[in-house]
């Protein structure tokens, strides 16, 4: 339709595994396509590291900082349930280099934005990102989805 035709970006949406999909994309492409991201409730975040090898980071993958100064100055919401602070929930992964980021997934974000925040700060980089949490919002949870929606129609 004439809508749909007039349209020359789109906004991104994952939550969980969806999540860290949307991220990995922003990281590793140029995604020119995506105006707006939203990557919610991750159980793991990849580094915005050029050192620590792929999938942990971004190591290996032949990119360089222009790649990490792009991806820091994206549009992007990192979208937190703070009810998604269970340790022992089933799928939360637990590997080394998970655990090192927080005991749950709420930590885990938390503590992703504000390494990320810092690293655009030392790049001198103007960090396009904003961190919403929904209270009462648990993993997998209609308050996130409704969020994520609103986010993406409502952004400015």
């Amino acid at each position: 339709d004439a809508i749909a035709s007039s349209r020359r970006s789109l906004g991104l949406f994952g939550n969980s595994a969806g999540g860290q999909y949307v991220l990995r994309y922003l990281a590793l492409t140029e995604a020119p396509a995506v105006d707006t991201a939203v990557a919610a409730n991750c159980g793991a975040y990849m580094l915005p590291d050029l050192t620590a090898a792929y999938p942990i980071g971004m190591g290996g993958l032949d990119l360089n900082e222009g790649h990490l100064r792009r991806y820091l100055g994206r549009r992007l919401v990192i979208l937190l349930g703070d009810a998604d602070n269970d340790p022992s929930a089933p799928d939360l992964p637990r590997w080394q280099e998970a655990l090192a980021q927080g005991p749950h997934r709420l930590a885990r974000g938390l503590w992703h934005f504000e390494h990320c925040a810092k690293l655009a700060e030392s790049l001198g980089v103007s960090f396009g990102w904003r961190l919403k949490i929904v209270h009462g919002a648990g993993h997998v949870d209609q308050q996130i989805y409704d969020r994520g929606a609103d986010i993406l129609k409502d952004w400015n």
